[in-house]
């Protein structure tokens, strides 16, 4: 491994003569959407601007998956600025607030290690130019390199980087590397704690039959030492369609906290999870984690009568967990959802007014399966249905694969927010967009790349599935989900 301290505008940046940094109307950018992330007012125009990635978008035309980030205005949507990396850049996004004193907030970049080396970067704000980065030396690959931002644990006045190293990779061309989960500082990148997979039980078929990291999440404090924690996903096999545990520890020390583990398989490289504001008067956050099951469900077809379709596999779901002990609070529900509810989940914007965090839950679709894709707010109050978009298109197949809160885009008193749609022209591969929605209306505001010709995506839907319900509606106990206390050998 190298850590590399940059002091000057990588190579790649926005000057490259044989690219276009901008995004033009109805052009092809292959995984545009990857991640989104608020970045707050880049430009000094008074709106929050934000990052999209595309983390295979190869802008050169010269192989090893190119991934490119840009910085999008809020106002407008207008490209800021655009910079390029090998090796899966921007596979995964995270704000770090203001690392390098300019007033602005600095991010880090996961690389997915594929065709090229695997690691982070971190960027600045303000154009993109890398302040600091760690990635794999020539030839070798631990695979991956998962990121995300956890409130300060170091006490320099900056937020941290948690770094998930799944270990999907190879060493010397053999060896699977270990995966590991890595506290960092957010303002030099230096290691302040790891995390190794043989702290967890293997599996009885070899030694290294558990992954760590491949997903990652900083919390706020939970513990009340004042320092934010972590969590990681932890797979027992390397197969498709494995239940995934979400480990919550502490930041200070890594020792853990509580468990969160799904009954069921789930999607990709395991649940999803945001944090909410503290619902049970406990004063600590609570944990929003979705599970949707893997890529192998089968559409059964329409349901009777022409009702919601009809599933073999067990359906998404979503449920909002205490952040003091893990304990289960409440259950997601809404009508017509697919095994892909709960791909991606985000908080912290009020959408009704109620003075309490509402919940952005994505109904990922599935271009393999021609299953439209969907994105439906919660009440954070009641867990309450508050509205749907994405519903019946054909074109938007991979709706949701990510999503992000924003900050007011539209000037009306409300947060907005952005969907990734990483696969959104039929019959290419992986050609995406991002779309942006005011978070009061529902109606769109722009996309990522604008359309070549009017083409308007669906806003709110209407109907049943949007009455309030009942006052007395029980909490529904799910007997897919069961909470693990701290045990250090599972």
């Amino acid at each position: 491994m190298k850590l590399i301290l940059c002091i000057v505008v990588s190579t790649l940046l926005v000057a490259a003569e044989d690219w276009d940094p901008g995004l033009s109307p109805g052009g092809f950018y292959t995984w545009l959407g990857r991640d989104i992330v608020s970045l707050g007012d880049l430009d000094g125009d008074g709106a929050g601007d934000f990052a999209v990635s595309s983390s295979r978008e190869d802008p050169d035309g010269k192989g090893g998956d190119h991934g490119v980030v840009r910085a999008i205005s809020g106002a407008t949507g207008n490209v800021l600025w655009a910079h390029s990396e090998p090796g899966g850049f921007g596979d995964s996004l995270a704000c770090l607030g203001d690392v390098n004193g300019d007033g602005l907030s600095d991010f880090a970049a996961g690389l997915m290690g594929f065709r090229g080396p695997a690691g982070f970067f971190v960027c600045s704000g303000a154009d993109g130019a890398v302040l600091y980065a760690e990635t794999d030396a020539e030839g070798e690959s631990d695979g991956d390199g998962r990121v995300a931002s956890v409130p300060d644990v170091t006490g320099d006045g900056i937020m941290d980087l948690v770094v998930g190293r799944p270990g999907h990779g190879k060493v010397n061309g053999t060896e699977r590397a270990p995966s590991r989960v890595e506290l960092r500082s957010g303002a030099t990148g230096e290691l302040v704690l790891r995390i190794s997979d043989d702290r967890f039980a293997p599996m009885q078929d070899g030694p290294r039959a558990r992954t760590i990291g491949a997903k990652v999440w900083g919390l706020p404090d939970l513990d009340g030492d004042g320092r934010g924690e972590i969590a990681f996903t932890l797979h027992r096999g390397l197969t498709w369609g494995e239940q995934v545990a979400v480990h919550v520890v502490s930041g200070r020390n890594a020792g853990p906290l509580f468990v969160i583990r799904p009954n069921r398989a789930t999607d990709g490289d395991g649940p999803s999870l945001a944090v909410i504001c503290d619902l049970d008067g406990d004063g600590v956050a609570e944990l929003v984690v979705g599970s949707s099951e893997h890529h192998g469900y089968i559409y059964d077809g329409p349901g009777p009568d022409g009702g919601p379709p009809e599933w073999e596999e067990p359906l998404g779901e979503v449920h909002i967990h205490s952040g003091k002990d893990g304990s289960l609070l409440r259950q997601l529900e809404a009508d017509a959802v697919s095994p892909k509810f709960g791909h991606a989940v985000a908080s912290g914007a009020d959408f009704d007014g109620d003075g309490v965090q509402d919940i952005l839950v994505a109904d990922h679709g599935d271009p393999w399966m021609y299953v439209d894709g969907a994105c439906y707010a919660f009440s954070g109050a009641d867990g309450g249905l508050l509205w749907r978009l994405g519903v019946g298109r054909f074109e938007l197949q991979d709706f949701g694969a990510s999503l992000a809160i924003l900050e007011d885009l539209d000037g009306d008193q409300v947060a907005d927010f952005a969907v990734g749609d990483m696969d959104a022209h039929p019959g290419s591969v992986n050609g995406g967009r991002v779309v942006v929605y005011s978070g009061s209306a529902g109606r769109e505001l722009y996309r990522l790349p604008p359309p070549a010709e009017a083409d308007e995506l669906p806003g709110v839907s209407a109907g049943e599935a949007l009455e309030p319900p009942p006052q007395d509606r029980p909490r529904w106990q799910s007997p897919h989900w069961t909470l693990e206390l701290p045990d250090t050998a599972d």
